[in-house]
């Protein structure tokens, strides 16, 4: 019998969810037949349990990978962030002394509980990246609600960030009942906590709360500004940290939309990929319902279909498959990972999209542009059209050789075109196939 070597510390995934979530082994329970392992992500917020049979060690690679994608997305936030505040500069310049029409910035400080202490010691450094001024301190989830009231008197913060894991518990199906969830309830009582402080200081603290798959209808009923996650889908740990960003350095003039910006090119690409033929659009969607129907009528999407699970996402794509011709779906998300693998052709985001997406795949866009959608599609399309053309000019040539040799006219020569003449034809021919107009 060989004997599993997982222990505390170690970097695992789930074999039988396709180890599309990185974890640490936080700690291993022996019960009476078996060995459980709690779980906790590497990049994202989410807690679990597994059996210790049931993991095996990550690749070095793909952790590397994982991480790389991490920094690539903090660095993107960063040159946004810096292109931002130039802007504003540019602004503020032009306009001088003049008060009333100058855009003043107002730095809001922020206090952050976070349930992890890696995490903590990550979230503190890119704070001072961001240029923000934030206190972090490093609370266990239960410990929050106990903590959180001490520590808003000690810094008087303008917002407070609520988080560490939380999840699903497994084969938990009612996402109303406070406990099929892991930390949820501890989130919500420091939230309760920390407006009960903000009643009494008249303070009008902005928060946000919650984890991986956290019960959000609970968190903002609570109290919270925002919360995590509406559709149960998985954060990373920088998700907060953009918020709080965001929050902190709106300008007095200004609100913040929280609801998805729809990126210029979309509308370009929907208009693109019909006048391609494409004959139904449709968006499958986590987001609340209000807010994917804005976006559907913006894009002018046939159909829409809002508040999914990862499962729901695919029973849709099952009901697609059986009513469209070839079915070709777009995500960039650890819970797209199923649905890609699933369509005839699964085209992931290769610049911000995760390592489960993009693994999941057939078409890997690495600029994230929604336009190379059709540029792929046109490529493809012209592959194909090639392949003919040399499929059919082959068997032509041969055939034609056959028939001239059969009568005795054909010589070597004319014997060494077929062969090795077509193929040097085919592959000059081939070489078109990345040349558009």
């Amino acid at each position: 019998m060989k004997l599993n070597k997982i222990k505390k510390g170690d970097i695992v995934g789930r074999k039988s969810y396709g180890k599309d979530i990185i974890f640490i082994v936080e700690r291993i329970i022996q019960n009476k037949n078996d060995k459980i392992a709690i779980l906790k992500g590497l990049v994202e917020r989410i807690e679990a349990d597994s059996d210790v049979d049931d993991l095996e060690i990550i690749e070095k690679r793909k952790i590397n990978r994982s991480l790389e994608n991490l920094n690539e997305k903090v660095e993107l936030r960063l040159d946004r962030y810096s292109k931002a505040q130039n802007k504003n500069d540019i602004k503020n310049s032009l306009f001088g002394n003049n008060r009333k029409n100058q855009e003043r910035t107002i730095t809001g400080k922020i206090l952050h509980l976070d349930g992890d202490r890696k995490y903590s010691q990550k979230s503190y450094m890119y704070y001072r990246k961001f240029g923000l001024n934030a206190i972090v301190k490093n609370i266990p989830e239960h410990r929050q609600p106990y903590e959180v009231y001490r520590l808003l008197k000690i810094y008087n913060p303008d917002i407070l960030i609520i988080t560490g894991h939380d999840g699903m518990i497994k084969r938990g199906k009612e996402f109303n009942n406070i406990y099929n969830y892991r930390n949820s309830k501890y989130f919500i009582q420091t939230v309760k906590e920390a407006r009960r402080y903000d009643k009494e200081v008249n303070k009008n603290l902005v928060i946000f709360a919650g984890a991986c798959q956290s019960y959000f209808e609970a968190l903002i009923s609570a109290g919270a500004n925002f919360a995590s996650s509406p559709a149960r889908i998985l954060i990373d740990f920088l998700d907060p940290l953009i918020v709080a960003e965001k929050v902190a350095t709106t300008s007095e003039y200004k609100y913040i939309n929280i609801e998805d910006i729809v990126k210029e090119t979309s509308l370009e690409t929907i208009k693109q990929l019909k006048s391609l033929g494409v004959k139904n659009t449709v968006m499958l969607t986590g987001d609340r319902k209000e807010i994917a129907e804005k976006i559907a009528k913006e894009l002018n999407l046939d159909s829409v279909y809002s508040e999914l699970l990862p499962e729901d996402k695919v029973r849709h794509v099952e009901e697609l498959l059986k009513t469209s011709g070839v079915l070709a779906f777009v995500g960039d998300g650890v819970n797209d990972a199923p649905v890609l693998a699933r369509a005839d052709i699964g085209i992931a985001m290769g610049a911000m999209g995760s390592d489960a997406a993009i693994e999941a795949a057939d078409i890997v866009l690495m600029d994230d542009n929604p336009k190379n959608i059709g540029k792929a599609i046109k490529i493809g399309r012209k592959t194909m059209g090639i392949a003919k053309q040399n499929i059919i000019f082959a068997l032509a040539v041969k055939v034609l050789v056959l028939i001239l040799a059969a009568v005795g006219i054909a010589s070597m020569w004319a014997a060494v075109f077929a062969d090795v003449g077509v193929c040097v034809v085919a592959i000059l021919n081939a070489m078109r196939a990345g040349k558009l107009k």
